[in-house]
């Protein structure tokens, strides 16, 4: 039985949860969705995972282009976990829709909780001292939930989430796409 996880990691955090989901649920190749930007195929693999943190709500976007390129075994079991602090919002949406376009659906979506750790915004918090081995054994928790080929109804975005998502996200990502410009360009921002 193959089984792959595609992991996208800003931190860490993402790539510690897929080690320990990998070793859950009886060996999984592991492959980075940064590394790997040429196009990926899952057409032999049985398991198929996705694990990303949450930047704005939703999964990053080199995850979302990976998953659009992607090729799918439709009869694989499917599971996605989301690494994030506060709000999940429309992560395990977006990938629902990216495989119902691909004939498929997820069948596991679980949010983990997981240090915040955007090094160059702020100090990490919770702190990792407790925060680590909590999203380790959440982690194997949910590798053993996969290895049993449980399926879940993933959380959806909240309404109060879905209401402000337009008003806040889309503004700071213009301002993220402002602030790369002028970084690029040599200014201090």
């Amino acid at each position: 039985m193959k089984k792959v996880i595609y992991c996208f990691s800003g931190t860490g955090n993402s790539l510690n949860a897929a080690r320990i989901i990998a070793k859950e649920i009886g060996g999984a190749s592991i492959v980075s969705v940064k590394k790997n930007t040429v196009s990926q195929h899952a057409a032999d693999a049985d398991v198929i995972g996705f694990i990303c943190p949450v930047y704005e709500w939703d999964i990053p976007e080199t995850m979302k282009e990976f998953a659009e390129r992607l090729t799918i075994n439709k009869n694989a079991y499917i599971f996605m976990v989301a690494t994030y602090i506060c709000v999940h919002g429309r992560c395990f949406e977006t990938i629902d829709k990216i495989l119902t376009q691909k004939g498929t659906r997820l069948h596991y979506g679980k949010p983990l909780r997981c240090v915040a750790s955007q090094c160059v915004a702020y100090e990490p918090f919770p702190s990792p001292r407790f925060m680590v081995p909590y999203s380790d054994r959440h982690s194997q928790k949910i590798g053993k939930q996969i290895a049993e080929g449980k399926h879940n109804k993933y959380p959806k975005m909240s309404p109060i989430t879905r209401k402000f998502y337009g008003k806040m996200m889309t503004p700071l990502y213009r301002l993220q796409c402002l602030c790369s410009i002028l970084s690029f360009k040599g200014y201090y921002v």
